[in-house]
């Protein structure tokens, strides 16, 4: 790595927040009536600045920031994209790194803008291999979703050369654009299909397993959720047209903005229940086209 490549690397790590290592430590089992303990043969993950524990492993491969951050920089060097930005989870036991590619206009009744992105998640914790994946915004409503990620070979991590990593990412990064182009194609179609009660009816009941006939029977936490994302449907539908594209980011507002806690929201939204109420959405409403 150059002089120049490392202070770019270095500056994005600073950036995004994941200017830090892990390392594994092995742990052991102390006996009683005795002065030494004994090796359990597990390891924990540790994140060297603050010591704060991810996970124990039998065995685990670290795959370091600064390694999944040049791979993103030398990737989108390589493929004309933008890295733009990352971030982490839970302390940093999951990280992510954004890579841009492009902008799609004129989406619907209100010609939406839409922010794709390629998006690079690891974790320290085990709770995800290193993944490529979709993700956009919506810009008129801030409107996050994440679509589902495609695992990255794990020769990613034993190779050698910097070079080879970037040819095995470059691979799946092209199976994710093909999803992005379909994803693309489907919101378009979406939104050229007009809303009907029933699909509003079907959408909710498959979020909450509740018919909204039987609403006033439900706990009362459902009944505020169910009322929040029908405001949040009727609130989109009203600016983006009375479709299917206007019904799902509803439901994706619901999700990003409302759905959950503060503090938990977003990582739901990547990985969580959040993420699995929007993509099974989309999944019924595709089949609606």
């Amino acid at each position: 790595m150059t002089q120049e490549v490392s202070k770019v690397i270095d500056e994005i790590l600073t950036k995004t927040g994941l200017d830090w290592e892990v390392e594994t430590r092995p742990l052991y089992i102390k006996t009683e009536g005795t002065n030494y303990d004994i090796e359990s043969g597990y390891i924990a993950t540790m994140r060297k600045d603050n010591q704060e524990v991810f996970g124990v492993f039998k065995d685990y491969q670290i795959f370091q920031n600064s390694e999944l951050t040049e791979l993103a920089y030398r990737v989108a060097e390589k493929e004309g994209l933008t890295l733009k930005g990352g971030g982490n989870f839970k302390g940093g036991a999951r990280v992510y790194l954004q890579l841009q590619n492009g902008d799609t206009n004129g989406i619907g009744k209100n010609k939406d803008t839409i922010e794709n992105y390629i998006t690079a998640i690891n974790s320290f914790d085990g709770s995800t291999s290193l993944r490529w994946g979709y993700s956009n915004t919506v810009i008129s409503c801030s409107n996050s979703f994440w679509a589902a990620y495609r695992k990255l070979d794990n020769a990613v991590r034993h190779t050698a050369t910097m070079k080879d990593r970037v040819e095995i990412a470059v691979r799946e990064i092209e199976h994710t654009r093909m999803i992005e182009h379909n994803m693309i194609d489907t919101f378009w179609k979406l939104a050229e299909i007009a809303t009907t009660e029933a699909s509003i009816r079907r959408v909710i009941k498959e979020v909450f397993k509740m018919d909204l006939s039987k609403i006033n029977d439900a706990p009362t936490r459902t009944q505020n959720n169910i009322l929040q994302m029908t405001e949040c449907i009727n609130t989109e539908q009203e600016e983006k047209g009375n479709t299917l594209w206007g019904l799902f980011n509803g439901v994706t507002k619901y999700t990003t903005h409302y759905a959950g806690t503060d503090g938990g929201r977003e990582m739901s939204k990547v990985m969580g229940i959040n993420n699995r109420i929007d993509n099974k959405v989309l999944t019924i409403l595709t089949e609606m086209i």
